[in-house]
């Protein structure tokens, strides 16, 4: 069942990927959808196609997309994911980004069982990469099996990093993220959440940071990571699950320092 899902997953992506490479250098039609939240007409035209080759593979399954969300976050900002099978699809991460032609976007396609995820597709429109990876079977990136081999210490590590929507909580982050961005080599705020968490997979990052993601941001990557032998946890080290907002991902080697570092100033 989950080599059909991975499948459909692809093509899903791919097809979104495809409305995003036609669309790239034509006008765009830009609106707010909340405080400096940015939609365009291609996000929408990329998830029409992303959620057409799903609903033909698998009619019946539930579908959570991030131009049509069909849940709210609780009063802790947590999102509750649905049970049983249930696709998770950002058709355009990195909407700034394509809105001034900033060529880091992608499109984001996981697939969760009783809201653990199982399978996840991350397509990079522009240069043509697909991150891609299945409970159990390992991560590949176009094909090419990927995994985090030599853990750097915190000292050594590029961090990726995103800024929430919420002007206040930017500026908390950069409070939050100080006892690691002091340490690191440095840091790097690209965009496009989920393709900064698959940088993490192959090593063009070594951490990612985030107080503010959405479950289409993270649901493929989340699959992508620990099947290419990272860790996903929040800040404080608890353990993290799909739809709390606040994660740090990275080899769990560099993920013990860096939670360490991380308790260690906001506790005293």
């Amino acid at each position: 069942m989950i080599d059909q899902l991975l499948v459909t997953a692809k093509q899903a992506a791919s097809a979104a990927a495809q409305v995003i490479r036609e669309r790239y250098d034509l006008p765009r039609t830009v609106r707010l959808k909340g405080p400096n939240d940015l939609v365009t007409d291609t996000d929408t035209a990329a998830q029409d196609a992303a959620l057409r080759t799903i609903r033909e593979a698998f009619p019946d399954h539930a579908v959570l997309a991030e131009e049509d969300p069909s849940i709210r976050p609780d009063e802790h900002g947590v999102w509750p994911i649905p049970d049983g099978i249930c696709w998770i699809v950002d058709p355009l991460d990195g909407t700034t980004n394509y809105t001034n032609r900033i060529p880091f976007v992608c499109v984001s396609v996981g697939v969760t069982i009783d809201q653990i995820p199982v399978a996840g597709v991350i397509v990079d429109p522009l240069r043509a990469e697909m991150f891609s990876a299945a409970q159990g079977q390992g991560a590949m990136l176009n094909g090419s099996s990927i995994r985090v081999q030599k853990p750097v210490p915190l000292h050594s590590a590029v961090i990726g990093l995103g800024w929430a929507y919420t002007r206040g909580l930017s500026y908390h982050i950069v409070d939050v993220l100080s006892p690691l961005a002091r340490r690191c080599r440095t840091t790097r705020a690209l965009g496009a959440a989920a393709l900064g968490l698959s940088y993490v997979a192959v090593e063009r990052l070594q951490l990612y940071f985030n107080l503010g993601l959405k479950p289409w941001d993270v649901a493929a990557a989340a699959v992508i990571l620990s099947e290419a032998g990272c860790e996903i946890r929040q800040p404080t080290g608890a353990p993290w699950h799909l739809g709390i907002p606040m994660l740090m991902a990275a080899h769990p080697t560099l993920l013990d320092e860096a939670v360490t570092r991380f308790v260690s100033h906001h506790s005293s």
